[in-house]
C-alpha cells in the first residue's frame, strides 16, 4: 500500500519501474525479493521509489545523510526496509559503506544537497559542494556498488519540482 506522504510523486513509481529493459527469460520488472538500494530514499523521488519497491515486495535499503529523515521514512515505509546513514561526498564514506554491502539487484541514486539561489548570487564554493554530492557522489557509488548482472543503476537528476522563479 502506498503511503499518503508522497506529495507530487504519488503514482510515479509504476512508470519508473515499468521502463526496465527486457532480457530474454528474465522479468527485470518483477521486484519481489529483489535487493534495492535507494540513496536519497528518505524523501522526494527516492522516498516514492522506495514506497513503490516495498509495495512490490522488494527488500529495500534507504540511505541518506540525515538520521532523522531516515528514521521517519523507515517508520512510514515499514515492511522490509533497512535504513542507513551515508554521505556520498567523500570517497572514504562510500568505500566503507560498500565494503560489506551485498550485491544489489538495483541501485537508485536520487539524493542531492545544494543551496538555492540564482547563479549570479550563489557562492562558487556552494556550487562545487552541490556537484561533489550530485555528480561525484553518483560517480563514487557507481565505482563501488556491486550490482547483479541483470540489475540496474538509476541516476535521478533534476532541479526544482516546479517552474523556476524569474531570474533563477
Amino acid at each position: 500500500e502506498m503511503v499518503s506522504d508522497l506529495g507530487n510523486y504519488a503514482g510515479m513509481y509504476p512508470v519508473i519501474l515499468q521502463q526496465a529493459p527486457k532480457e530474454p527469460g528474465v522479468d527485470v520488472a518483477n521486484l519481489e525479493d529483489k535487493k534495492i538500494l535507494i540513496i536519497g530514499g528518505s524523501s522526494g523521488i527516492g522516498y516514492a521509489t522506495a514506497a513503490g519497491a516495498v509495495a512490490q515486495g522488494a527488500k529495500v535499503t534507504i540511505a541518506s545523510r540525515s538520521e532523522e529523515k531516515l528514521r521517519a521514512a523507515k517508520a512510514l515505509l515499514g515492511g522490509r526496509v533497512d535504513a542507513t546513514q551515508l554521505d556520498v561526498s567523500t570517497d572514504a564514506a562510500v568505500e566503507a559503506f560498500f565494503g560489506d554491502a551485498p550485491v544489489y539487484d538495483h541501485v537508485v541514486v536520487s539524493g542531492a544537497a545544494f543551496k538555492f539561489g540564482t547563479v549570479r548570487d550563489q557562492d562558487i564554493d556552494d556550487a562545487y559542494a552541490a556537484m561533489n554530492v550530485k555528480f561525484w557522489g553518483a560517480y563514487r557509488v557507481a565505482r563501488n556498488a556491486r550490482v547483479a548482472p541483470v540489475g540496474s543503476f538509476v541516476f535521478v537528476s533534476g532541479f526544482l519540482s516546479r517552474r523556476p522563479k524569474p531570474n533563477m
